[in-house]
């Protein structure tokens, strides 16, 4: 079986035998293509040695040296060059307390946490399959590689890659995989919050985030959601029926929380301001009346922005499409089609395209300050309820009869 590997991998393996060194495309790169899927990035192991990889190539970056790590930068690619190696004892269910290198890449192999990332690929060779990682494939299997609870001892988030790697391919853990990751997951609350995130976020915008369920009961969600109760058919049909994306599904997750308790479980999380605040103006909004107007749809644009508005209307969807209520989702229809109707129009939907502004309002000889200020709010929610006020001459007339009063 052959690989199509980039040109710049290819050359960096090409390379490395000429010194005389064994090299291979390794891991996630090697599942991805023979799944037929594009990788996202290609590592290399090799039993060259650090320093003699930096010799080989002329520009490289000692991004993990210690470990036997090198980035090679060629032809406009950044490339991990990797040791073969074998890790010494994991002390803090994470990080090995050392790492030795060895000669054999069948021992380096060994030491990977699933037998579809330890695999090893080049032109040269073939593939290297010393696990049947390839058979787990076309089963569908996530199986650990040798004894599991030693791999999940050695370090715990693998656990948590299991489940990952589980809902991202639609594929079941192998039995006594999954027998090992229950009995050993409380050694999760050792692994820091933003490593557990980025594992929970690949689950959740994974193809089974109903996965979701059996971390619950595990025990795993009490160390970033304890305010979590019985995971409910409802919650699990709001992630399948949110789009598979980071806030979408964050959004989906807290289906029957407060918008308080999304905040303080997203804190937890130690999710970026964004999202925080994305995630919680969809969760705030989800159980608001469905917006019939045109002037009550401006004024969630003029609040939030377009895209913001869209996504308050989709986690809206979600709760309809999970309650499967018809009657919800044909009103959401036609509130989209509204929103879409009033971009298409430019209509005024926030200050920056109000006809007067604030330095208009200081020349007709309005104090500046607060007057300012609460006069521009008057007239933008004027132009809200009615676009076709937005002239310079009728906005002008209505202050001509109504100028808010001085604080």
């Amino acid at each position: 079986m052959k690989i199509t590997m980039p040109k710049q991998v290819a050359a960096i393996i090409g390379q490395l035998n000429q010194a005389g060194f064994e090299a291979f495309a390794v891991g996630g790169c090697v599942r991805d293509s023979l799944l037929g899927r594009v990788p996202g990035d290609w590592d290399i192991t090799t039993n060259a040695l650090p320093a003699q990889v930096k010799q080989i190539f002329r520009k490289t970056v000692d991004t993990g040296i210690a470990h036997g790590t090198v980035t090679v930068l060629l032809q406009g690619m950044a490339c991990e060059v990797t040791t073969y190696r074998i890790d010494g004892d994991y002390e803090d269910h994470r990080h090995p307390k050392e790492v030795r290198f060895t000669g054999r890449l069948e021992e380096d192999l060994g030491r990977r946490d699933f037998t579809i990332n330890a695999m090893a690929y080049s032109d040269r060779t073939g593939l290297v399959d010393c696990f049947l990682g390839k058979a787990d494939l076309e089963k569908k299997i996530i199986r650990c590689v040798g004894n599991p609870a030693c791999r999940f001892e050695e370090d715990a988030l693998r656990i948590l890659r299991a489940f990952r790697f589980a809902s991202q391919l639609e594929f079941e853990i192998e039995p006594g995989t999954r027998q090992a990751a229950e009995a050993i997951c409380g050694s999760l609350r050792m692994i820091s919050m933003e490593r557990i995130t980025a594992e929970l976020i690949k689950l959740l915008t994974g193809k089974r985030p109903e996965l979701l369920a059996d971390l619950h009961r595990m025990g795993v969600t009490e160390i970033f959601y304890p305010q979590l109760g019985e995971v409910r058919p409802y919650l699990l049909r709001s992630l399948a029926a949110a789009a598979p994306e980071k806030q979408a599904r964050l959004a989906a997750l807290f289906a029957a929380e407060t918008e308080e308790t999304a905040a303080a479980v997203l804190k937890t999380l130690k999710l970026d301001n964004e999202t925080i605040r994305t995630v919680s103006v969809m969760v705030r909004h989800r159980d608001d009346p469905i917006p019939r107007e045109k002037a009550q749809i401006r004024k969630i644009l003029f609040l939030y922005g377009e895209a913001l508005t869209n996504r308050i209307f989709a986690n809206m969807r979600v709760k309809a499409e999970a309650l499967a209520d018809k009657d919800a989702l044909g009103k959401l229809d036609q509130a989209e089609a509204l929103c879409k109707e009033i971009i298409a129009d430019g209509d005024c939907v926030s200050y920056k395209t109000l006809a007067l502004k604030g330095r208009d309002l200081l020349s007709m000889g309005m104090a500046s300050g607060r007057e300012v200020g609460d006069t521009l709010a008057f007239l933008m929610d004027a132009v809200l309820q009615d676009p076709s006020l937005n002239q310079k001459d009728r906005l002008g007339a209505i202050l001509s009869g109504r100028r808010p009063d001085k604080a």
